[in-house]
């Protein structure tokens, strides 16, 4: 997910040009110039050189992530040399079914009655 325009400290109307020339999110300002902002949005080369200064300030990765955060499962992994691939469930049978236990990262969520 990408930061939209709208949430950079802009005036209203500058915000409102670039979302009506079609630029809504801060990766779509990322790497044009001035001038041609100024053109595209039908802005000032004072209002586009703000715009594209609050854009690179964005503290917001493209994926609509802070820069430099962390997970606290990150955290852990990082403050542990040799953590686990995977996170054991307690059930012999289950973590053999994983190969392990549950892997850490994005994946299939299991849930069900507990007992």
């Amino acid at each position: 997910m990408h930061q939209a325009v709208i949430s950079l400290p802009l005036a209203v109307g500058l915000r409102t040009h670039l979302c009506a020339a079609g630029i809504s999110t801060v990766f779509e300002l990322r790497g044009k110039t001035p001038s041609f902002l100024a053109g595209a949005a039908g802005i000032s080369l004072e209002e586009a050189q703000e715009a594209l200064q609050a854009a690179s300030q964005s503290s917001l990765t493209s994926e609509g992530h802070v820069a430099g955060s962390a997970s606290a499962l990150d955290l852990l992994a990082a403050q542990q040399p040799g953590f686990p691939g995977h996170i054991i469930t307690f059930c012999a049978a289950l973590d053999g079914i994983l190969g392990g236990g549950v892997g850490r990262g994005p994946g299939p969520g299991v849930c069900g009655v507990s007992g």
